[in-house]
Order: C-alpha cells, then structure tokens, then sequence
C-alpha cells in the first residue's frame, strides 16, 4: 500500500535486542529439544499413572511403580556408559559402522543380568518389590522389560550424538502412547495380578516403540549398520567404563527412592511418593538436558564453556524458583486427582520441588568435569554424593515416615551443592561463595 511503512523489520530487529544472547545458544537449542520430547513423555506418563490410579488398587499401582524404577534402575546399571559414550563417539562422525547396535546389545544383555540379581534378591527378601514370585511369566517379562529399556536408552543417545534428536522423540512418542492405550486393555490381565498387568503395559510399549523405530529410520533416509562391530565396541571399553561410573553414581538415587519407600514403608506409599518424584523430575529435566547437551562442548574450549555455562545456570535458576513456588501451591491438589491415598505424599512433593535448585548445581558440576576430561573425579565424587543422598533418605524414612525421605535427599543434594558451587563458579567466571574450590586441589575442575 503507498504511503505505508513496513513495520516488521524493526520489530524484528527489536525482538533481536531484546533476546538474551544464550537465547540462540546451540547448547540451549539441543537442550530445549530434548526437553519437548521429554514434555510429550512425561505428559503421557502422568496419564499413565493417573489412568493406573483410577484402574487398580493403589496397593498394585505402588507394587508396579517400584518395579518399574527397579527395572530403570536395572537398565542404567548394565548400560556400562554406552548411553554417553554413544554421543562422544558419534559427534565427529568417525565412529564404525555397526557400533550402536553392538552397544544396544551389549547394554541389553548386561541389564539383563543386573535385572536377574536383582529377582534374586527379591526372592530372599521379605517385601514385595517386583515379580520374582509371579511363577513362569513375571521374572520373564520383568528381565525382558529391563534389557528392551537398557536397548533403547543407547539408541535415544545415539541419536543425540548424531543430532538427530527427531529419532528419540519419535521413539519415545509411540511408547508413551502404546503404554497409555493398553493400560486399559490389561485390565483383563490384571484379574490376576494388577501390578504385572500394569507393568506389561509399559513393557509392550517400550517393544513397539522399537519396532517401529526401523520403519521412522528408513522413511528418514538412515541405513543403520544391524550388524554389530563388537570389536570396536571393545576397544573403547575403558572410557565406556568411566561413562558408566559416574552415570551410575549420579542417577542412582532418585531411581532407587521409590524401592527404598518400599522397602522401609508400604506400597501405598510408595505409589504416593513415586507420584510426586514423577511430577517434581518433570522440573529437573531442565538442568539435567542442559548438562547433556554442555557434554557435547570440545575439550579445551574454557572460555565458550564459561560463556555457556553462565546462559544454562541463569535457566535453571529460574526455573527451580519457579517450579518450587509451582509445586508448592498445587501438590495437594495435583494428587488428589489420583485419589485420596496419594494425598499422603504431598508435604514430601512440596520438599522435593525445593531439591531442583541444588540438584541443578550437582548436573552442572558434572557437565564441567566431563567437558575437562575428569570423568573418574567427578565419578568418585558423585558416588559419596549418592551414598549421602540415600542414607539421609533412608534415616528420614525411619524417623518420621514419608516426607523424611524427601527431606534426608534435599539436606544432602543441599550440602553436595555448597561443596561443588565453587568448582562451576570458577568455571562459568562467577563469583565462589566459599573461599576456597574444590578446582584448586588435585582433580579439581
């Protein structure tokens, strides 16, 4: 029209000043796409076991959480660092062909046997935390579960180190969806055992999601290598080894909480209490992508790191004030929904939603320690932080029940994150709180 002014691009370009320079950060970018997948996922996990609330018995519902967090538990001990490994050997290119589908494998079979120690320990025990007693049919589709999840944890790595991030998404899309859409169809198995006929919900949805991956794979134009390279996998066993360690170490409690619930207290608690960490992680997958995607950073690269480094801690600050305030003024209401029995675990989901803060400094402790090379330091240090997250959960759930459980783990995630500040702040360029850092004694970061 003449006479008129194009407007848009100065707002553009207003917009462009306004946007905080982290804002188009690479890092940022890979980390807020893993967290829309993990968005649709945890969405259509939140169903799932609000579905599963209103199904079964919350007797079942906490019998099959615990299962499922032992069975993911399972999975993360026998993947031998071949989640990580997979993203630094396929980010230049060079890996062989055929060696992602040697880790799935090899992470399977492994799962597979940290899975049967497990039933084993089970079958002596005196609670009732799995399937080890459901005759013929439960340890399989238990130990079938935990090497299809192990299978599938290396293949959505994968797809992170060769940026592709469309592949995990997709993957775990049709799983959370086949997962939700049987729930009902098991109700029929359930009249014999409801917590292994919720638990087979969730292991056929895992299964389909990796048939159909093939199919998403080949219409993507990809040719994966089935055949496995074993050999190479094996050359590269020890930095594998010094993946899996501190893997372990750092996503050991938050998966063993709900089996320590059940041990020391009930399975109606533990649905109750597996319902609020459900909720409560969807916060703590924030920093937890964003320490991820700061692994992805070439070594030797400090003043990009600290550039980084400073854009991730300002996201993940925000969002742990925002999220502890969230979940503090809607905790009782959001397990309500579940019903009256899960309303116990809400003075325990208003102190976990306050454990994303220091749980954010620990990720990012991490992230640095993996961008310098000191994998088997920050292992060692994850490891004393684990053993002191879950006894101080366990003697909370001692002395006074449920909500100490969440207390003991933010008093401990609360002291980790005081020691480790100093070692992120020397690395980002911010001010230390403490007067000295761990970076400036040997093994420091």
């Amino acid at each position: 029209m003449p006479g008129s002014v194009n407007w848009r691009p100065g707002v553009l370009r207003l917009f462009a000043r306004a946007r905080p320079a982290w804002a188009d950060s690479p890092i940022v970018l890979n980390a807020a796409s893993l967290f829309g997948s993990t968005a649709i996922t945890s969405g259509l996990g939140f169903c799932f076991w609000l579905l599963a609330a209103h199904l079964f018995p919350v007797n079942a519902v906490g019998v099959a959480s615990a299962a499922v967090s032992s069975m993911q538990l399972a999975a993360v001990a026998g993947l031998a660092g071949m989640g990580t490994l997979m993203i630094a050997e396929l980010a230049d290119g060079r890996a062989p062909a055929g060696l992602v589908s040697a880790a799935a494998i090899c992470a399977g079979l492994t799962s597979a046997a940290v899975g049967l120690g497990y039933l084993l320990l089970e079958s002596v025990a005196s609670v009732d935390l799995g399937f080890a007693d459901r005759g013929v049919w439960g340890p399989i589709v238990y130990l079938a579960g935990v090497a299809a999840t192990s299978a599938a944890f290396v293949i959505d790595q994968a797809s992170i180190g060769i940026q592709r991030g469309d592949l995990q998404l997709a993957r775990n899309t049709v799983f959370s969806v086949v997962k939700l859409a049987l729930l009902p169809a098991v109700v029929v198995l359930a009249a014999r055992d409801a917590a292994l006929g919720i638990y087979a919900a969730w292991f056929l949805g895992g299964v389909v999601s990796l048939l159909t991956l093939r199919a998403h794979l080949w219409r993507g134009g990809l040719r994966p290598q089935l055949r496995p390279a074993f050999r190479a996998l094996g050359a590269i066993r020890g930095a594998a080894l010094a993946h899996h360690w501190l893997n372990l170490s750092s996503q050991t409690p938050r998966l063993a909480l709900p089996v320590l619930v059940a041990t020391i207290l009930s399975p109606s608690l533990t649905a109750a209490f597996y319902t609020a960490v459900l909720i409560v992680n969807f916060a703590d997958v924030v920093p937890g992508h964003l320490s991820n995607a700061l692994f992805a950073l070439p070594r030797g690269q400090l003043d990009r790191l600290a550039r980084e480094l400073r854009g991730t801690l300002r996201i993940s600050a925000v969002v742990a004030v925002f999220s502890a305030g969230l979940i503090a003024v809607s905790s009782h209401f959001i397990l309500s929904l579940f019903g009256p029995e899960y309303v116990a675990a809400t003075t325990a989901m208003i102190i976990l939603g306050f454990a994303t803060l220091p749980f954010s400094i620990k990720v990012h402790y991490m992230a640095v320690c993996r961008v310098h090379g000191r994998l088997r330091w920050c292992a060692t240090i994850t490891t004393i932080g684990a053993a002191m997250e879950l006894g101080a959960a366990a003697i909370g759930a001692e002395a006074v029940g449920l909500w100490g459980v969440s207390a003991g783990l933010l008093l401990a995630l609360s002291v980790e994150a005081l020691l480790l500040w100093p070692s992120v702040a020397r690395a980002a360029g911010l001010p230390r709180v403490l007067p000295w850092s761990p970076a400036d004694g040997p093994g420091g970061a």
